[in-house]
């Protein structure tokens, strides 16, 4: 830029970007359906919804992890209300497939993990269940022949975005598959999906991920997230912006996934997910993660003494 560039102009262009970035909007978003196995997971999501099978969705320890169970839990419930869902928490921040906790069902759901978990499919495929996995990490090498992996960092995967949270590839999926159909049930989760890339701290270089958090945060309808900017003193009716989910939002939901059982997570995401009043829900954490910090801060002077003692 010139001499009269502004500074957020500056910031921009030393970055690698301009203007069109900060207004992305939805004319940035990418074609769900070219995510490699897209039709596959498809199919087999839509025969296992008609034949009314019994479906369990495998909640992730994280706020993306619960952000994408509910993008894909509320999207099935819209177009099948009488489908049983059931949810599955794991203890503290375990990640991924622990079979004794898998019961028996005909398709397991994974969003935000699994995609490397060839064993644990395997082992599941022998009980009977079939697995869709919608996940966005990392380390994925060869393609599980036992489920169906969504994941845009499959070698074989030509989809541009690399960037998705776990909560992004779920809502790309239902998006794909709305537009396919002249549905739009997939426009009311895409606050999750903001909220989700946010908390998980991927890169916001990527126009689509900027879209989807333009769009998202400018129109909540999550109750659990309007709910929560009333609830919490340090952001009441502030509007909902990055710092806000990385540094109170997300961690305040990560603090009772950590510290808490299956029934506080289970609450967590039945409030989430629209199922019970978030407003009980968000006092609780609220609570909890003020029980967190001050753990935490009668922590740092005992460390300091011990370091002190060692010389350090």
């Amino acid at each position: 830029p010139n001499a009269d560039a502004s500074i957020f102009q500056q910031i921009l262009f030393n970055r690698g970007l301009d203007e069109s970035w900060a207004n992305a909007n939805e004319d940035q978003f990418f074609d769900g359906s070219t995510m490699r196995n897209f039709e596959k997971g498809k199919e087999l999501l839509f025969k296992h919804l008609n034949a009314n099978s019994a479906i369990c969705i495998l909640v992730d320890n994280d706020y993306d992890g619960f952000s994408s169970g509910a993008i894909i839990f509320q999207w099935i419930k819209d177009r099948y209300p009488d489908i049983e869902l059931e949810p599955i928490f794991t203890e503290g921040k375990v990640h991924g497939i622990i079979e004794s906790t898998i019961p028996d069902c005909d398709l397991l759901i994974i969003p935000d993990a699994s995609s490397s978990e060839i064993k644990q499919h395997k082992n599941l495929s022998v009980r009977g269940i079939e697995i869709l996995v919608l996940d966005h990490h990392h380390g994925m090498g060869e393609e599980s022949e036992y489920a169906v992996v969504i994941n845009p960092h499959n070698k074989l995967c030509s989809y541009p975005n690399k960037n998705l949270s776990g909560g992004g590839v779920v809502w790309k999926f239902i998006q794909a598959i709305d537009e396919e159909e002249g549905k739009d049930y997939y426009q009311q989760y895409i606050d999750l999906a903001a909220t989700s890339i946010i908390a998980d701290v991927m890169s916001l270089q990527s126009l689509e991920n900027k879209a989807i958090v333009n769009l998202g945060l400018r129109n909540l309808k999550n109750p659990y997230l309007k709910a929560y900017l009333k609830a919490d003193v340090r952001v009441k009716d502030k509007p909902m912006n990055p710092i806000l989910i990385s540094f109170y939002f997300a961690p305040q939901i990560n603090a009772l996934i950590r510290m808490k059982g299956e029934e506080e997570k289970r609450e967590l995401f039945e409030a989430l997910s629209g199922q019970i009043p978030p407003e009980p829900v968000i006092a609780k954490l609220i609570s909890v993660k003020g029980s967190q910090d001050r753990k935490k801060d009668s922590l740092i002077p005992r460390i300091v003494m011990k370091l002190k003692e060692k010389g350090i």
